[in-house]
């Protein structure tokens, strides 16, 4: 007997009634044919317009955007999906650092940051970052993801621990499982809690290495954790703190320096680690600390520093250009439009009680 194919509403509603979440364990021992229901469930959202990624910009980031689906149709709207938080990817003065790096020295650096992929604007990036954050020494890795993950990877053995919140950055949580299965996570902002779990885990493993992991800024959720409580736990019980500043660096606090500067903390993170691809609009990432050993083993058993061609001349001086500009006072201005521009937005979305939706477009009453 046929099966009637799935009517229209049947569609949809398998479409909207499940989560990435619930396909993140397939089963089956082949690999390849086990992605196969993801993928009916991806194009039955794909069907009906509900899929939003993997869609493509047709032109600069700016205030609106002309984007494709992947189908190929063009759209044009608001811009919310590009982290450029201060708008200088399209500054002429960071075009033009760029292109005066390539002119410089090429497009690539052309190796590993281990062997020759080492460059003057790259070189002037570790300087300035140090500076930002006071920090000595800075390790630049090809990408936010690589720092986060390879400095958790490089420094974490299997004996060791790591204590981090619950909605740590995916590299954090993904460097954390790769390194060791002794991961303790703690309540969402909860420094008390985690603060308590570093007791514990000291008292219970005293000759253990212990890493502790937030973030200044989560970035889904716009909050931040308050850094002191943990700080002064891990200076107590001999253990590491390393926060994400990836987010709030250069788009918060004094002079751009985010939530260490304003929790009053500056040079008092054993480990820093950022991105250059969200307020400095580049890529790369980097690890900040005072240690010139951490430092030197990092950039030999960093794997994602050590076996990745290094930040391009071009990515380093854009970086470096951005930072400067957000450190200046009229990055004091550009933080002060953003904020506005922020709660202007809050307050035009909080001001709508109920959204329809239809196929076709939005009614807002």
């Amino acid at each position: 007997m046929a099966v009637a194919p799935p009517t229209y509403e049947d569609e949809r509603a398998f479409a909207l009634h499940h989560s990435m979440a619930e396909w993140a364990v397939p089963a089956g021992r082949d690999l390849l044919r086990r992605t196969q229901p993801f993928h009916e469930w991806i194009n039955a959202r794909r069907r009906h317009d509900l899929f939003s990624f993997f869609r493509s910009f047709e032109d600069e980031p700016g205030l609106t955007a002309t984007s494709r689906f992947e189908d190929g149709r063009a759209f044009q709207g608001l811009n919310f999906a590009a982290a450029d938080y201060l708008g200088l990817s399209t500054d002429d003065r960071v075009r033009e650092a760029g292109i005066r790096a390539i002119r410089s020295y090429g497009c690539n650096s052309g190796a590993s940051g281990a062997l020759h992929g080492g460059t003057r604007p790259a070189l002037d990036l570790e300087a300035e970052i140090a500076d930002f954050v006071k920090a000595e020494h800075v390790t630049l890795f090809p990408t936010g993801w690589a720092a986060g993950f390879g400095t958790i990877v490089g420094l974490v053995r299997p004996s060791d621990h790591i204590v981090m919140d619950n909605l740590a950055h995916a590299c954090l949580r993904q460097g954390a499982r790769a390194a060791t299965n002794n991961v303790h996570r703690f309540d969402h902002l909860d420094s008390a809690r985690g603060a308590d779990l570093i007791a514990k885990v000291r008292a219970e493993n005293p000759d253990a290495g212990i890493l502790v992991v937030t973030e200044g800024t989560f970035s889904m959720d716009a909050d931040s954790p308050p850094l002191t409580p943990l700080r002064d736990t891990c200076r107590q019980q001999e253990a590491t703190l390393m926060v994400d500043v990836a987010h709030d660096l250069g788009e918060l606090g004094p002079r751009g320096t985010g939530q260490i500067g304003l929790q009053g903390l500056l040079g008092e993170v054993d480990l820093v680690m950022g991105a250059c691809s969200k307020t400095f609009c580049s890529n790369g990432g980097f690890l900040a600390s005072s240690s010139a050993p951490v430092k030197d083993y990092l950039r030999i058993f960093g794997g994602t520093f050590t076996f990745s061609t290094a930040m391009a001349p071009a990515q380093a001086a854009v970086a470096l250009e951005a930072i400067r500009i957000a450190r200046s006072p009229e990055g004091d201005t550009r933080r002060t439009e953003l904020q506005r521009a922020a709660r202007t937005v809050r307050s035009a979305f909080a001001s709508r009680t109920w959204f329809t939706f239809s196929k076709r477009r939005t009614k807002t009453s």
